[in-house]
């Protein structure tokens, strides 16, 4: 799970601006040798660039935030 947070400068929480939420295949369990073949798209990093990237954006527009990226492995 990949969530990202949002609260004032003072740490009142805002809210949350999106999550992302799936659960590993059983049939990709074992697989992690293999992981530097596979294309980062393919691979569950992607998400959290996803997440940092989007981050990024909202931080030009609204500079008194702060923003929060929490994740969880499989």
């Amino acid at each position: 799970m990949h969530s990202l947070l949002a609260a004032t400068p003072e740490g009142l929480p805002l809210g949350l601006l999106g999550m992302k939420t799936w659960v590993c295949a059983q049939e990709e369990a074992g697989k992690g040798r293999h992981r530097k073949a596979r294309p980062i798209a393919e691979k569950e990093i992607i998400k959290w660039i996803e997440g940092i990237k989007h981050l990024a954006a909202l931080t030009t527009r609204c500079a008194e935030t702060r923003f929060f990226c929490g994740a969880t492995t499989c």
